[in-house]
């Protein structure tokens, strides 16, 4: 399991979260918050820019909505796939899925996913790869 994993694991559980220090719980809760922000401010932006086409009274709904749904689908891909890995008694452990190719299926579902909401352009294959590519060029990936 990588070091992201036991993270994963340790952020998830109520019991170990009770007996952090507040030190280190406003630090989580600090690192969670920027990253929700990074998130928000990019559909922000979208809406802006009519490139995510959705009225002034839905729009806060609207990122809000395809935020949830979109962590929703890769946090639950994430614990899937650790279950899948830690069950596997037969003492031959697969390697867990990451990095995703574009292609893999949380990636297509992500992409059904986001195009459920009105674009100026919808999302395409082609350009996941291009994502993909500039992930890995800023080191993201």
């Amino acid at each position: 399991m990588t070091r992201v994993g036991y993270l994963e694991m340790l952020t998830g559980n109520e019991a170990i979260i009770r007996r952090a220090s507040q030190r280190w719980f406003e630090k989580l809760a600090r690192i969670d918050q920027s990253i929700e922000l990074v998130f928000s401010d990019a559909l922000s932006a979208a809406c802006n820019d009519g490139e995510l086409i959705v009225n002034a009274e839905d729009r806060d709904r609207t990122i809000k909505t395809l935020s949830i749904s979109l962590w929703s689908l890769c946090v639950g891909f994430i614990l899937a796939a650790y279950q899948r890995h830690v069950w596997n008694v037969t003492g031959t452990n697969p390697a867990l899925p990451f990095l995703l190719p574009a292609d893999h299926e949380v990636v297509e579902s992500a992409e059904r996913l986001i195009n459920t909401f009105e674009w100026r352009e919808p999302l395409r294959a082609e350009r996941l790869v291009e994502v993909c590519a500039a992930l890995e060029d800023g080191g993201y990936r």
